[in-house]
């Protein structure tokens, strides 16, 4: 109302000045003209000259109002005047006297468009201002009263109090935390941060140290205690019990409650010093978390970074499962053995495992000129049922850029007890990995490994992670009798995604070349066919070739006594005269050994269809395969056989060996399905005396047992037929196909 009658007397004045003015006589309007001329001039001359006066002595009076220790009001004035040695604004005492910065917690001082500003304590009254240096303009900064080892922190525009005196990360001894999830330290050792976790008796030292961004955070927020307000324990509101003291339960700061307990931790610094600090609810208004120290009645609110305490030690470690693979040598992992285990007996260390399979990798100047040549990863004789075959190479070498890629989701539980393992289904129905990586090269030249050890469970879904996931756990390192591998361990379970660990669903025969006879042709031999009566025996002799490492043998001979020749050769030469439908004629010449390589090229073909499934064996055959392969004791249950005698050329090319590398394999094919389409493949590899001399009977034949061959697969028994009927081509001089 007032408003509205000023504005009604306002246009009331101005009317009737209007009106004055037009009654008024010239002389009148000439006079008014003059005295406002002269009034600006005036003005205009009282400007300059405050200009120049502030220009030279621009003086700002401060006055600091404060209670003294009495509870009296008092006030004290200060000044802020440029430093003439500086030439920047600083805060003066009535004595004349530079006052000092206040000190600064990392956030005291700041720039503003290029102008410093500094933050400056009243002597008497303890109060805090911000100076503008350049311009001299002030405004209070903090008027919160520190008590005990309290500082003021902050910005400079938003005054805090921290609980105590900042401590960098450096400067941490140790600290302890605890929480509802159990009890983890830190320590500074020898300037390395050491990991342990309290399992109810003693403290477990990790191997492995935290994460260096994970610690970090952790250190910020429990070294640099910035609280965003101190809260009033006297005000009416504030929580208490019937006694009247503060209900610190209330703010979950209670360390004896029941339930809800607060999170703690002790930060030990430097000269030995510690602070003990409770962390507990979150604030009704979600905007931050009750604090307290543990030898002070005083209750903070600090912003939610303090929220790290409520943590597990999980969240403290990066998730790991084995020692990183390397981009370029990620390929060159050996002793790879993989095992299915069925139950793990933890209080005896033993297990109820098959293995599923084995292999390592072979550099190529050790497989140069060698059996090995064309497979880079090479199946360890000592595993028996595996010997004969062919690593497939395109899997395994999917199988470890998959290993160098892995992203892990998460650290299930850091340093478990069995029964975590338990929990996540790595004590039952789970696969167990072994393999070693090259790290480093010795000072002679040989590798340093580290040997990686990795339990994996089978696909489980997470409903914390709301997909399928896979669990590993990998034990605590552990020393080895070799000196050039060392163990790595993390201690710890890990959850992934089942993709990186797919292979632990693979069937058998994924593993392995799908080529069931694979090697080059310069190394065979000796190669027997028998398909049910018929039998069929190459000799080969690649010696007079210059080409000793593939299947070009130029000069290769080739001698079968089934041949219907004086001396057996394969050496004829024949020409095959076609003419199309068109009428164009085509006229081919080839040879026998050209033919024999035909022929060769088909057995290169023989594939592996598949895993044999065990119960229909058993439902067409009346036995398992064991059972079935061990009463073939006579040799006489299949329909075919293929013998081969292989040797290479690693004595006389390759300077990594000494003698040349010598295998005989025996494969039979078993019919056992009615429809007749299915063959039960088994492969024997023959016994060699130390010497490396081939086992033989008493007719001077190599020594062969066909119940210590191992079948696992099976192949199409019509492709036996097929390759049957291309030998029985071969003699009779009839070119086979390509």
């Amino acid at each position: 109302m007032k408003n509205e009658t000023q504005k009604t007397t306002n246009a009331t004045d101005a009317a009737d000045a209007a009106d004055a003015a037009k009654k008024k006589p010239k002389t009148a309007l000439r006079r008014q003209t003059i005295a406002a001329i002269v009034l600006a001039g005036v003005l205009v001359i009282l400007i300059a000259a405050q200009i120049v006066a502030s220009g030279l002595i621009r003086i700002y009076t401060l006055k600091d109002t404060f209670l003294d220790e009495n509870g009296v009001l008092q006030t004290v004035k200060y000044t802020v005047k440029r430093d003439s040695a500086t030439g920047l604004y600083a805060l003066y005492n009535e004595r004349g006297e530079k006052m000092t910065s206040a000190p600064d917690n990392g956030y005291n001082n700041y720039e503003v468009n290029g102008q410093k500003i500094v933050v400056y304590e009243t002597e008497v009254g303890g109060n805090q201002y911000r100076v503008n240096t350049a311009t001299g303009e002030f405004s209070l900064y903090a008027s919160v009263d520190p008590e005990g080892d309290e500082v003021r922190g902050g910005t400079a525009t938003n005054t805090r109090l921290l609980m105590f005196a900042r401590v960098d990360q450096s400067d941490i001894l140790s600290l302890q935390v605890e929480n509802a999830s159990g009890k983890y330290r830190t320590e500074n050792k020898n300037g390395s941060t050491v990991l342990s976790v309290w399992d109810g008796e003693d403290w477990q030292e990790s191997a492995i140290p935290p994460d260096q961004q994970a610690y970090a955070n952790l250190a910020v927020n429990c070294g640099y205690t910035l609280t965003m307000q101190k809260l009033d324990l006297t005000a009416p509101g504030a929580p208490r019990l019937a006694d009247g003291e503060i209900n610190y339960a209330a703010y979950g700061l209670d360390p004896n409650a029941d339930e809800n307990r607060p999170a703690s931790y002790i930060l030990t610094v430097s000269g030995g010093k510690s602070y003990t600090v409770l962390v507990g609810n979150l604030a009704v208004t979600g905007e931050g978390y009750y604090i307290k120290r543990a030898d002070r009645d005083a209750v903070y609110l600090a912003d939610t970074g303090v929220s790290v305490l409520h943590l597990p030690v999980e969240k403290l470690v990066s998730p790991m499962a084995f020692y990183p693979l390397g981009e370029t040598t990620y390929p060159m992992v050996e002793n790879f053995f993989l095992w299915k285990v069925g139950h793990y007996d933890s209080e005896n260390e033993q297990a109820d495992s098959q293995i599923v399979t084995a292999f390592g990798y072979r550099d190529l100047a050790l497989r140069e000129y060698t059996l090995y040549q064309t497979t880079p990863y090479v199946i360890p004789e000592q595993i028996e049922f595996l010997n004969g075959y062919s690593i497939n190479d395109w899997e395994i070498s999917e199988l470890l850029s998959r290993l160098y890629c892995v992203q892990y989701l998460s650290c299930e539980k850091f340093m478990p007890e069995l029964e975590d393992l338990e929990a996540v289904g790595l004590t039952e129905n789970f696969h167990y990995l072994i393999f070693d990586f090259p790290v480093a090269t010795d000072t002679d030249g040989s590798k340093i490994y580290v040997r990686n050890t990795i339990f994996i469970s089978q696909k489980i879904y997470s409903e914390k992670l709301g997909q399928e996931v896979c669990y590993l756990y990998s034990p605590a390192p552990a020393e080895t009798d070799d000196p050039s591998v060392f163990t790595w361990g993390y201690d710890m379970i890990v959850a992934v995604d089942p993709y990186y660990f797919s292979f632990i669903e693979w069937e058998q025969s994924r593993w392995y070349s799908p080529y069931y006879f694979q090697t080059d042709l310069s190394y065979l031999r000796e190669l027997h066919l028998t398909f049910g009566e018929k039998q069929y025996d190459f000799y080969l002799d690649n010696s007079k070739s210059s080409q000793k490492d593939g299947i070009s043998a130029e000069n290769l001979e080739v001698i079968c006594p089934q041949y219907p020749s004086s001396d057996h050769k394969l050496d004829y030469q024949e020409q095959l005269i076609e003419t199309s439908d068109t009428g164009k004629t085509t006229v081919t010449d080839y040879t026998g050994v050209r033919n024999f390589k035909r022929l060769i090229s088909k057995l290169f073909m023989g594939t592996i269809e598949g895993d044999v499934d065990c119960a229909q064996f058993e439902e067409q055959t009346g036995k398992t395969v064991e059972q079935f392969i061990a009463d073939d004791v006579d040799d006489n249950l299949c329909i075919a056989k293929i013998r081969y005698h292989l040797e290479d050329y690693a004595d006389e090319y390759n300077s990594y060996w000494q003698g040349n590398n010598r295998r005989d394999i025996v494969l039979r094919f078993y019919e056992y399905e009615p429809s007749g389409r299915k063959c039960l493949l088994t492969v024997e590899v023959l016994e060699r005396d130390d010497e490396g001399n081939l086992l033989t009977d008493e007719d001077g034949e190599p020594l062969t047992d066909p119940t210590r061959a191992t079948g696992l697969f099976y192949v199409n028994s019509a492709s036996l037929g097929v390759f049957a009927g291309y030998t029985e081509d071969l003699l009779n001089k009839v070119l086979i196909p390509n």
